[in-house]
């Protein structure tokens, strides 16, 4: 949930509403320039992060009596 929140900010906090909230943050155009740059790659890492523990957290599917093996298809029937 934090990662997808994540995202969407990424998403959300560009061109204008960036300029609008470094101008709250008192950031200069400097840190706008290195965050309009920085923000892809950043999605995309975050992105590849929830697909690894997606992956991770997947639970190892298993064939019923070996069904799907090479072994399976050479056994008499």
């Amino acid at each position: 949930m934090v990662t997808a929140a994540a995202g969407a900010l990424l998403l959300v906090l560009g061109g204008d509403a960036a300029r609008r909230a470094g101008e709250a943050l008192g950031v200069g155009d400097t840190a706008l320039t290195i965050w309009s740059a920085a923000r892809w790659p950043a999605l995309l890492l975050l992105a590849v992060a929830m697909i690894a523990l997606l992956y991770w957290g997947a639970r190892t599917p298993r064939a019923a009596d070996g069904a799907g093996s090479p072994r399976a298809a050479c056994s008499p029937c």
